[in-house]
């Protein structure tokens, strides 16, 4: 409603002092030219409805150069700003390329305090700013003087912060009692990691345009945990320090390069060159430099050698019954059955090879037994009946020492005088001796003379 408006025609002035209800449409047809409403005699001091009765119909504000400056659709239920045509329920248009089209102000810009500029999203669900648009299409965020661009949301998944300007850019991290960073260092081009909320200020992790990453001198301890033995530090390239005693590991433990070891140091670690020198200086290993207790981790019955290259090497405990067989220069040891079993036993390579009789060896020709006595357990026999001798006409037994003598050719070709063959044992008594015929048991006393 409107009440207590002036209304002015042609040729003269009609005031109305009662209440005016305007229902419908005036028509152009209807009102002269020149004639106007005084709004500054319009009183609002009661509430204004306009479109009451929900009606289809729009509502337009026209400006200086904008036909539709406020608009609202009546049949869509949409107002615009700037449009004749809004596409959501709000909708602010300005065709002015890089014009700020909304601007939010209170009482001072600081969004940390009560009373700044401040625009609030209430809704149960989740809460959405978008920019939508083609392939370019990109949300961007600016503040300071001069409006720069701080941070940008690309439609490419980038999120870039800063705009390229000569000045640090950083990512804050405002904790309870510690604040933390991840910023640009625009005066050093250096990627920077550390405590505080200014970058520079207490840096812990810096890279630089060359990708050399600096850890701070002091200001943290590396830490890699390696728990199930398949995590750790794994260096891919070459550890490189401006020197050997910059580089401290493990608690302050550093490396030495000393080709004596003369500092004899219980915390610093040696350098290959060092080591190397040290062991080619070194006259041999003292003696029991290697003792039984050093070689660990062994299995019972393995024996070591030294193999192709020089290093041991460790040979199973093989099958049971089974010789070590050597096969020479440059071979290495190996696990033997006993009949293809070989000793050497001198310089002129005389053998014993094993026989594939059981419990029997084979003595090569000329086989020669240089210790002074020969001890046997069992007995000595040849392979076959009456096919060996016991020394030889040109070497001849000095003596021979025997309980009884048993001699026996019935097994072989008869004597030399008839022919005949016999079983004959040589026994001695106290004054005499006795000599048994054993194929038809007579007995026999020899006939001695004293001399």
């Amino acid at each position: 409603m409107l009440s207590n408006f002036l209304v002015t025609q042609s040729g003269g002035t009609d005031t109305v002092t009662t209440t005016m209800i305007l229902d419908g449409t005036i028509a152009n047809a209807d009102v002269a030219s020149d004639a106007a409403i005084d709004v500054s005699k319009i009183s609002l001091d009661d509430a204004v409805v306009f479109n009451d009765s929900g009606a289809d119909k729009d509502f337009r504000v026209e400006s200086d150069g904008k036909t539709h400056m406020l608009f609202v659709d009546g049949g869509n239920n949409r107002v615009g700003i700037g449009t004749d045509s809004p596409s959501q329920t709000f909708e602010v248009f300005n065709n002015t390329a890089d014009a700020t089209i909304t601007k939010f102000s209170g009482a001072d810009g600081n969004m940390s305090y009560v009373g700044g500029a401040r625009l609030e999203f209430s809704r149960d669900g989740g809460c959405y700013i978008a920019a939508p648009g083609g392939a370019s299409a990109s949300m961007i965020f600016q503040a300071g003087d001069g409006l720069h661009t701080r941070m940008k949301l690309g439609n490419d998944g980038r999120v870039i912060i800063g705009d390229g300007g000569a000045e640090d850019t950083a990512v804050v991290f405002d904790g309870n009692a510690q604040d933390f960073y991840v910023g640009l260092d625009d005066s050093a081009d250096d990627l920077v990691i550390g405590l505080g909320s200014t970058v520079g200020t207490t840096p812990a992790i810096s890279i630089n345009e060359d990708q050399d990453v600096t850890i701070a001198d002091g200001a943290i301890d590396f830490d890699v945990a390696s728990h199930d033995g398949t995590n750790g530090l794994k260096l891919g390239g070459t550890l490189v320090t401006s020197s050997a005693a910059e580089l401290n590991l493990l608690d302050g433990k550093g490396i030495a390069d000393e080709d004596d070891m003369s500092s004899d140091s219980a915390s610093n670690l040696s350098t290959q060159q060092s080591i190397k020198a040290y062991v080619d200086a070194s006259a041999g290993l003292a003696d029991n430099a290697v003792t039984l207790a050093k070689l660990e981790d062994g299995t019972q019955g393995d024996i070591l050698y030294y193999g192709a290259s020089g290093a041991p090497a460790r040979l199973g405990f093989g099958t049971s019954g089974y010789f070590l067989k050597t096969q020479g220069t440059g071979a290495n040891p190996v696990w033997a059955e006993s009949g293809s079993t070989t000793i050497n036993t001198n310089a002129d390579n005389r053998v014993i090879t094993g026989s594939d009789t059981a419990d029997t060896l084979n003595g090569e020709s000329g086989l020669t037994y240089s210790a002074s006595v020969l001890t046997v357990t069992g007995n000595i026999l040849p392979e076959a009946d009456g096919t060996r001798d016991l020394g030889a006409s040109g070497t001849t037994w000095a003596n021979v020492y025997s309980a009884d003598l048993h001699l026996d050719n019935t097994g072989h070709v008869g004597n030399d005088v008839d022919g005949s063959v016999g079983s004959w044992t040589i026994q001695e008594g106290s004054d005499d001796l006795f000599l048994l015929n054993r194929k038809n048991g007579k007995k026999y006393k020899f006939n001695l003379q004293e001399v």
